[in-house]
Parts: C-alpha cells; sequence; structure tokens
C-alpha cells in the first residue's frame, strides 16, 4: 500500500524554565493501516532523555523506549502532584503480537521529594518490575528510603489479547486474493479471574510521614501492613493485617493531642473488612472509631461511626475547646456523607498580647479647664 513519510527535523516545547527538545531526526511513516515513528530521541529538561520507537501494524502494535532521568516534577504541568524532586530512569518494550506477546518494563525513581518536606529530612527511591507473556501480567514493587524495612509489593493479574474480526471488504469488485484478513490485538485485563496481590511492610511510622507533604502532621507507632488480595477485580477478596499500635497523633496547627493510639482490623469476612481505632487526649478525653470497608460495592464502600467523648480538640496559646461528637460517615463512589453531633463543651479564647499583671492605682485625678 502506498506509504507517506514526515520527516521531524526539529522540535522544541518550552514550560517555564524547562525545555523539551529533539535531538536527532525523527521519521514517521505512515499508510491506511499502519503507522510508524522511529528515532525518536528527545532531550527533556535538565539531563532527561527519552530514546525509541513505535510501530502500529495492521495485526499488532510493538514498541522500544529508554528513559534516562527523566525530572518528575514535569508530572506538575498535567496532575497537582506534590512532587518537588526525582528521577525516573529504565526501560519498556512489549508487543502484542498473537505469536509472541509480550511486556518487559523495568522503571526506577530515585531523589523523590515531597513538596514542603524539609531537605534533610531524605528521599524515597522506588524500583517496577512488570511482566506479560499474553496470559498474566506480573509486577513487583519495592519502595525505599529512610526507613527500615522497605515497602514491597506484587501483582499479579490476568490479561490477554482482545481480537478483533477481519478488516471488511471495501467493495464488491475488490480481488479476494487482495482482501486484507489482517486482524488487530489489544491486551484487555479478565475482571473474572483470579488475582493476587500483596503489600506488606513493619516498621516506625514516623520517619515515613516525615517524607509526606503534610508538615502540620505528625504520626508516630509502631505500623504493620501485611494485606492480601484473591478473588477477581470483579469481586476482590481481601485478607491479612493492618495495625498501629504504641500510636501518637499531633495536629500542630490545632494542638490536638491523641495518645495510645490504636489500630486494629479484622479481615476474617472476607466480602468485608472491619476496622476500630481508639486513643485519648492525655486526660478524660476518649477517641473511638468503628468502621467497615466494603471492597467490590460501590454503591457503599465505607460505613464508619465515630465518638469523642470531652477530646481536648484545640489547644494553642489563642484558645483551647472542649468538645464531644456523635458522626456517622459513609462514602459510595460518588459521594461521602457526614452525619451526627458535634456539642462544644468548654471553649476558651485568649489574648495574644495579654495586659500586665497589676492596674497602676493612679489616684485622684484632676481635669483642668
Amino acid at each position: 500500500q502506498p506509504h507517506k513519510t514526515l520527516r521531524v527535523e526539529a522540535l522544541q516545547a518550552n514550560y517555564g524554565d524547562e525545555v523539551l527538545q529533539l535531538l536527532q531526526p525523527t521519521l514517521i511513516t505512515t499508510s491506511a493501516d499502519r503507522i510508524h515513528i522511529d528515532n525518536i530521541d528527545l532531550a527533556i529538561a535538565d539531563q532527561g532523555r527519552l530514546r525509541g520507537w513505535f510501530k502500529q501494524e495492521p495485526a499488532a502494535a510493538s514498541m522500544n523506549f529508554e528513559l534516562a532521568n527523566i525530572p518528575l516534577h514535569l508530572l506538575k504541568v498535567f496532575a497537582a502532584l506534590p512532587i518537588a524532586k526525582g528521577r525516573l530512569s529504565g526501560t519498556v518494550s512489549g508487543s502484542t503480537a498473537r505469536a509472541a506477546p509480550a511486556l518487559d518494563a523495568r522503571l526506577s525513581v530515585s531523589e523523590l521529594r515531597m513538596d514542603n518536606v524539609p531537605a534533610d529530612t531524605g528521599a524515597l527511591a522506588a524500583a517496577l518490575t512488570a511482566a506479560w507473556d499474553g496470559h498474566e501480567l506480573s509486577a513487583d514493587l519495592n519502595i525505599s528510603g529512610p526507613f527500615e524495612p522497605a515497602v514491597t509489593g506484587r501483582l499479579r493479574v490476568p490479561m490477554t489479547l482482545a481480537i478483533a474480526g477481519p478488516a471488511p471488504s471495501k467493495g464488491k469488485g475488490e480481488d479476494k486474493g487482495n482482501r486484507s484478513t489482517s486482524t488487530s490485538s489489544l491486551p484487555v485485563l479478565n475482571l473474572d479471574s483470579p488475582i493476587d496481590a500483596q503489600l506488606d511492610w513493619r516498621g516506625q511510622v514516623e520517619p515515613v510521614m516525615a517524607l509526606l507533604p503534610l508538615p502540620d502532621h505528625v504520626l508516630a507507632g509502631v505500623a504493620t501492613i501485611a494485606l492480601r488480595v484473591a478473588g477477581t477485580l470483579n469481586a476482590p477478596l481481601p485478607s491479612g493485617e493492618l495495625t498501629l499500635h504504641n500510636g501518637r497523633y499531633e495536629n500542630l496547627l490545632a494542638g490536638t493531642i491523641i495518645h495510645d493510639l490504636t489500630l486494629n482490623s479484622d479481615f476474617s469476612d472476607q466480602q468485608r473488612v472491619r476496622f476500630s481505632l481508639t486513643g485519648h487526649d492525655g486526660e478524660q478525653g476518649k477517641l473511638q472509631v468503628q468502621g467497615v470497608i466494603l471492597p467490590g460495592q460501590p454503591e457503599q464502600l465505607l460505613d464508619i461511626t465515630a465518638q469523642l467523648k470531652h477530646i481536648l480538640l484545640v489547644r494553642v496559646d489563642a484558645a483551647t475547646i472542649l468538645c464531644s461528637a456523635d458522626l456517622s460517615i459513609k462514602s459510595s463512589a460518588q459521594a461521602l456523607n457526614v452525619n451526627g453531633k458535634v456539642v462544644i463543651e468548654q471553649a476558651e479564647i485568649r489574648l495574644l498580647n495579654p495586659l500586665p499583671p497589676s492596674i497602676v492605682d493612679l489616684g485622684e485625678v484632676h481635669i483642668a479647664g
């Protein structure tokens, strides 16, 4: 079939001080049923590089890309992600050819830092490997940083090729010997086949929280994450353990402090996950939360009841507020509903610049005139 070739000699795009520039000519070849993009070689901002090629044939697509030091803070251009710094490197290659479908991805993130996090706190690093053989997509994740041990995850999901039918004939007079019988293939997830996923970590929460863009929140304690998901994508069945012990939460703006924060979870009923959260404010105040997570039920994903009894919710120089509350929180895939009653039992507002401890007695005052 006749084809057209476009040779892109130069390309440059600017976003603020960041520059994307084509380093060598890229060839784009197209015809009625295919497209080839060769010699992709882009410089991305400072030190970033993207090289590779892509081909869309009548029966399959294939690609091969190499990424080196792609600056992740550029993601802010497309989404409101609080990323201050980080680099992405790795390789991605694959094909949807029916004879040998495959995907191989090896990606790494280095020096990942979030906005509003002190520079001396440390940085995150991550490594992701993924492979697909035409039947199953598998992925392994490792996240490390100034904490021990690393967070590890694994995913196994059935994914097969969806084969479209032969391309339709263009007319009655077309030569049958030249009629196209090509088919296109796309990978699709099988929503009703077994899956296997897990996420594991156990350690001190405080160094992890310090890496997140939450400068006004402090959380400490020992957390255990040992989550498993079986079943299918349409009907996931979670199991495992999610706990926090010897916890302490502090809100630096409001002065809220919760001691002995304890989170427990119950996965015995695989259709729902029950959890409880308890703590106290160091005096008479108590916090008690009971909840149910209903995976795979978009009409009601979350059902929580929260009770606050005589909690010192605000304690700062300018004010203290003691309150109690009885709340019901329900969430679906479309909406979040919060109902209940909040009672302010005691509130005290203080002058930030108080008067001196005593007022001078001026005695008898005579006004002349």
